[in-house]
């Protein structure tokens, strides 16, 4: 596990690797939307490429503490390679 510092000297333990999408638990359109906009234009870039899109540089996930944005962004990274 990788410890990062955080605001106010309080530390979080996040693993590096192991979380998908199946581990999630509802969340249905935003495992979707970011899967689509994400996860697809790394596994298969030549689709984007023939209509000249280009798929976003990165995501800013925000909303109150709890709501799934840490395990969302980890699903990603894990399925995106």
């Amino acid at each position: 596990e990788e410890v990062r510092p955080r605001v106010m000297g309080r530390a979080e333990a996040v693993p590096a690797h192991g979380v998908s999408m199946n581990d999630i638990g509802g969340l249905e359109e935003a495992k979707r939307a970011l899967h689509e906009m994400l996860v697809l234009p790394t596994l298969d870039p030549a689709k984007y490429q023939q209509y000249a899109v280009t798929p976003p540089r990165g995501l800013l996930l925000h909303g109150p503490p709890g709501t799934g944005k840490t395990m969302l962004a980890k699903a990603v990274a894990g399925e995106a390679g």
